[in-house]
């Protein structure tokens, strides 16, 4: 709170007092900057703050330094700053999720190219091994060739010799 008096009796008198501060309503729930200025010639208030959904602002001028050039005013303006700051909250809240999102696919993808890679490691060896195995396949099949004789075998071992 600001609290301001400048009272002079000499050479000529004058007032201005001048306090600025808050008010605060229902325990603090609603909060209010105030300003009054008081002079000889004039009388100025004003208080600004949250109101419902809106930024709210309203002024009261008056000027009776005489008659003829005495004079009222009252100004008020709402705003709908609130509007913005939600729209901010709401960006940085999907920005977040977004790099969140973006953090777990990105540690997902490394998972799924390293099984790839050990995929295509085994694949390789089970062609390697085939390989080997057909090698071996291919030099039996040669040592049976080279052991079968030309002419068919009778492979009839019964002891009957009447057949």
């Amino acid at each position: 709170p600001l609290l301001v008096a400048d009272i002079k009796a000499l050479p000529r008198p004058s007032v201005n007092v001048t306090a600025a501060g808050y008010v605060s309503l229902f325990y603090g729930m609603m909060k209010k900057e105030v300003f009054l200025q008081i002079t000889n010639t004039q009388y100025i208030f004003w208080i600004r703050g949250r109101f419902f959904l809106f930024d709210a602002l309203l002024k009261v001028h008056a000027s009776y330094g005489s008659l003829q050039s005495a004079s009222f005013g009252v100004y008020g303006h709402l705003s709908t700053a609130w509007m913005a700051e939600i729209a901010k909250k709401v960006r940085d809240i999907i920005d977040e999720a977004a790099k969140a999102a973006t953090k777990k696919i990105q540690s997902a993808q490394q998972a799924v190219n390293s099984k790839q890679k050990d995929y295509d490691r085994v694949v390789k060896s089970l062609q390697n091994e085939q390989k080997k195995l057909e090698a071996v396949k291919s030099k039996f099949d040669d040592a049976v060739r080279v052991l079968q004789p030309n002419h068919a075998i009778d492979l009839n071992l019964s002891h009957d010799q009447s057949a």
